[in-house]
Order: C-alpha cells, then structure tokens, then sequence
C-alpha cells in the first residue's frame, strides 16, 4: 500500500518564515477546518513565523466503527481493552508516514531545512509522527505528540533510522485519556532509546479539544529524560503546540 501526498492547507506566516509545522489531524478530522480554526486564531498569532501545513487524511471505512467512512491516516481494526491487546493496521499507518514524508520532501525543494520542520499530531496524528520520529530517514528539528501513542512498537528495531535517537520529542498527555492510556508513553523511552531528548507532560483531562487545565511540575513524569519543566497552564488542545513550541525555541536553534 502506498499513498500519494495527501491535499493540505496552508497557512503562510505574518513575518519572515523560519519554521514549518506539519500537523496532522486525528480520527475523523480535519474536514471541518477545526484544527485550522484554532490555528488562524491562537496559534499564527502566537507563532508569526511559522507557516502551517495541515494535511487531510483520506477518506477510508474504520473497522471498529462498523465500516463507516471517515477521514483518516490508518484503519482502527479494534480498541485495546483489558481482554484484547491493540491490533496495528501496520500497512496503513507506514503508508501514511510515505505519503506525509512526500509533503517533507517538497517544503525542503522550497528551501526549508529538516532543522526547521516540525512534525507533529493529534491522537491519530501524534501516532503518525511519533512513528516518524523512529522511521523518518531525517533530521527534523522535532516532533510534538498530543494524546497518541508509538504505534508498532515491537517493530522499533526493524524500523528505527539512524536519526530515531537524536530527535527531540515533546508529548502531551490526559490522565483520564480513556482511547490511549497513559502508560503507552512508556514505550517511547525503551523504544526510541535514551538518548533521544523527550520532553513529557501529563494534564488533567481526556483525549478532546478543550480549555486550558492547570498543571505543576510534579504532574511531569519522572522517568523520562527532558528539559527543565515550567509551571503554569498547558492545553489539552492545539493550545498545547504553541506551548510546546515556545518552549522548543528557547532551548534549541528553532
């Protein structure tokens, strides 16, 4: 299975380009502009030198939902439950990575460097681009993770590039996530390899756009290697990418 570059929008930035983020939509996005909303309004504005590319998944039946068609960048063949371990559609979310890393290829011809792209994602999205942060034969400045998991964990060993343990990850989690449980997070560490410079916050709230929760330092899980942590209000919404890339660019060459 492969697929071609997926259609995209584009926000162009208010000043001089310096970055470009790649951000991709979950299950059942972005057809309703959503994410592009909260972008236009709260994020260029925070960010005005960066410009977005929004990728539309494809439009595919999802298993666990009876078939019914929706936009997407992988099958869900069935929801981990206590009983029943998660089953990968492996094919379709690698097939995705192609098809996004088409998207990375042609914003470097424009001129972009991999050190000024970043990858990143919400639920489905956050899954794709983690997966990239082990496959992607590149150098990217980062990857931003909101409420996902590193999916074909089992496969790292086979899959992992030679940048996998050298790329800067910042992943943001809700404790009462009940699609990705939390714990899913600590693959990323084993996986990827200790080396690889992982910046994780856990906040209160579910798997949702939604206002800003507080959060304080001890809510930052201990067992990851990361950066100094700030106190203050984090978003479990799109809110939480220009927080995270705030924090990016003052600790590295973003």
């Amino acid at each position: 299975m492969r697929f071609p570059a997926p259609e995209y929008k584009t926000i162009q930035p208010a000043q001089t380009h310096q970055v470009t983020i790649i951000f991709l939509h979950g299950l059942g996005g972005d057809r309703g502009g959503i994410f592009e909303k909260h972008i236009t309004t709260t994020l260029a504005p925070a960010l005005p030198s960066v410009k977005w590319i929004l990728p539309l998944g494809p439009i595919r039946p999802i298993t666990f939902r009876q078939g019914l068609l929706e936009s997407g960048w992988f099958d869900v063949p069935q929801l981990a439950t206590p009983d029943k371990p998660v089953v990968e559609d492996g094919e379709g979310q690698l097939a995705s990575l192609q098809s996004i890393d088409l998207i990375i290829q042609d914003e470097v011809d424009r001129g972009t460097p991999e050190s000024k792209i970043v990858l990143g994602g919400f639920s489905q999205g956050a899954m794709i681009s983690l997966l990239g942060s082990v496959v992607l034969e590149r150098r990217l400045a980062g990857i931003v993770a909101l409420s996902g998991r590193l999916p074909l964990s089992e496969r790292v060993d086979e899959l992992k590039s030679v940048h996998a343990s050298g790329t800067s990850i910042f992943v943001a989690h809700g404790k009462e996530d009940a699609v990705v449980s939390y714990e899913c997070k600590l693959t990323l560490s084993s996986s990827i390899g200790q080396d690889a410079k992982l910046v994780v916050i856990l906040v209160s709230g579910q798997q949702s756009l939604r206002e800003p929760s507080t959060y304080s330092p001890k809510s930052v899980d201990p067992s990851f290697p990361r950066d100094q942590s700030s106190s203050g209000r984090v978003y479990g919404s799109p809110r939480t990418l220009a927080w995270a890339i705030l924090t990016a660019r003052k600790s590295s060459s973003i």
